[in-house]
């Protein structure tokens, strides 16, 4: 079982390092895996997605639905707002500068970590 977890932490460090990120930047708040989202999206990066989302085998549908709606986009054109919905949990509101684009990404705590549920 550790050597799985140990092989499992190394290939998400690799995923990291070919994503322009390095094992030290892994995603500690809500508004680090929000950027990690959007910029799988915009990259139509199903491996990075499987990185930050509750249900890795969610990530595909993610990114083929949504992905689209994020081509030709740079993270810097997004602005990030950590908050709490209507019923109290933790979102991240991802707004477009264009005004195009206005979503709310569900972020929740699992264990130690923060992932994107929806």
């Amino acid at each position: 079982m550790k050597m799985k977890f140990a092989l499992l932490m190394l290939m998400c460090s690799v995923m990291f390092a070919g994503c322009g990120h390095h094992a030290a930047s892994k995603p500690v708040t809500k508004i680090d895996v929000a950027k990690i989202v959007v910029q799988s999206l915009i990259d139509g990066d199903v491996k990075a997605m499987e990185t930050v989302i509750s249900a890795p085998s969610f990530a595909e549908y993610a990114v083929s639905s949504y992905g689209p709606d994020f081509a030709g986009y740079k993270l810097d054109d997004f602005t990030f707002t950590d908050t709490k919905d209507l019923l109290g949990e933790d979102v991240v509101i991802v707004k477009s500068k264009n005004g195009k684009i206005n979503q709310t990404l569900k972020i929740e705590k699992l264990g130690d970590r923060y992932v994107y549920n929806g």
